[in-house]
């Protein structure tokens, strides 16, 4: 058995002293417990990881920088020769390279792809970035510019950026659909997260498709029309809402991790989130490829969007309900896993029994589970079960 298995599927004693930073004494507070989870993921890192970090930091600082330049010169939101680009492409990649890393954290270590994967998105994220910005800084548009040689490689440059991080992407979803070693609903919220990620390079790709269209039919519009499909359809919406998904659903499971909820209510929350988020971007969707703005909504659409945000908004609202009850744990209480989203029950471990309910493997879906409408998630929170914890028998090792 390899050391990477050992450590992974070695069993602590559940009644093991305080000293695990997810389990803290009762003097800690939960933000205490969330911010010792953090250094968790962080000690946890591999050599790739911390690389893509690294470059996170960079895309943020630089996207945080150009956003006070957009602040106070007062550029226009829609002006194609704008602060806005390089800041939001920066705060965008920034957040999307934290994640990618994070996301590492449940895949199996393998050092020559992750350093493949972590390191060719971090270049290009960063390429991408520096190529946008050089392109303000010199006073003309970066997209669709293509008025003399150099602004035309320029963009050039960009597409290959761009599809080699959107490669990497697909790279890092294909492993999470394959294996990943964390519960049910961590699970549920990283796989999601990456598909509607993919889903956003997608949108991307008919971005430019369409730009270069209306630019080629037209040749007089300006560069702002060539983000809009028909009379009205704003592509940049769907796209950046499908971006962040990565960011707001593996953020929630993360969450509900900390609380008293047994797995089963958490996965049927994340699948509540889950299907919000994905409402609203297809609402978003539909009303861009019909050629409408984003809130010049007609009834199906209204509905569908009221719906979508009920269901997003109301499981992130039970999510922060449990969180405020939340108690540290008496010295009497089992002591859950010091990263309990990236963890898992052995086979063979014995299952911890919860009352009248016996918790199944995080990785396996209740037998008739079946849709997780709001009536059954309410259910769910005021079930006995609720006050469970455990899963198996054991902590994993980490």
């Amino acid at each position: 058995m390899s050391n990477w298995l050992r450590t992974r599927t070695a069993v602590e004693p559940r009644n093991q002293p305080f000293n695990s930073p997810h389990s803290s004494r009762r003097d800690r507070s939960l933000l205490t417990v969330l911010a010792e989870s953090l250094s968790t993921f962080w000690r946890q890192r591999q050599p790739y990881q911390t690389f893509l970090y690294g470059t996170a930091v960079l895309l943020l600082a630089a996207g945080l920088f150009h956003s006070a330049l957009w602040a106070v010169t007062g550029d226009s939101w829609t002006d194609p020769v704008s602060w806005r680009k390089p800041a939001l492409f920066g705060i965008s990649f920034g957040l999307t390279a934290i994640s990618l890393a994070w996301v590492h954290t449940f895949l199996r270590p393998r050092q020559r792809l992750g350093w493949l994967v972590c390191g060719s998105f971090g270049l290009a994220a960063v390429a991408e970035v520096a190529l946008i910005s050089l392109q303000r800084w010199r006073g003309v548009a970066s997209h669709f510019n293509t008025d003399i040689a150099f602004d035309a490689t320029v963009f050039q440059l960009m597409g290959l950026m761009v599809a080699i991080a959107a490669l990497d992407i697909l790279a890092v979803t294909t492993r999470a659909l394959a294996s990943l070693r964390a519960t049910a609903s961590m699970k549920l919220a990283i796989r999601a997260g990456l598909l509607l990620l993919v889903a956003g390079q997608v949108l991307g790709q008919l971005i430019l498709l369409n730009g270069a269209t209306v630019l080629h039919d037209n040749p007089g519009a300006g560069l702002a029309q060539a983000n809009v499909l028909g009379l009205a359809g704003q592509m940049k919406v769907p796209h950046a809402v499908a971006l962040h998904a990565i960011q707001a659903l593996p953020g929630l499971a993360w969450l509900l991790s900390f609380t008293a909820l047994t797995e089963r209510v958490r996965l049927r929350l994340v699948l509540v989130a889950t299907a919000g988020y994905t409402g609203l971007l297809l609402v978003n969707v539909a009303q861009t490829f019909r050629g409408l703005a984003p809130l010049t909504l007609d009834l199906a659409a209204l509905v569908a969007l009221l719906l979508s945000l009920t269901l997003l908004l109301g499981a992130t609202a039970l999510t922060l309900a449990s969180l405020l009850r939340w108690k540290p744990p008496s010295p009497s209480s089992t002591t859950p896993p010091s990263n309990p989203t990236a963890s898992h029950c052995p086979e063979g471990a014995k299952r911890h029994e919860c009352r009248a309910e016996a918790p199944r493997h995080p990785s396996v879906q209740p037998a008739g589970m079946g849709w997780p409408g709001p009536f059954v998630v309410l259910a769910g929170l005021s079930s006995g079960a609720a006050s469970c914890r455990g899963e198996c028998g054991g902590v994993v090792r980490r």
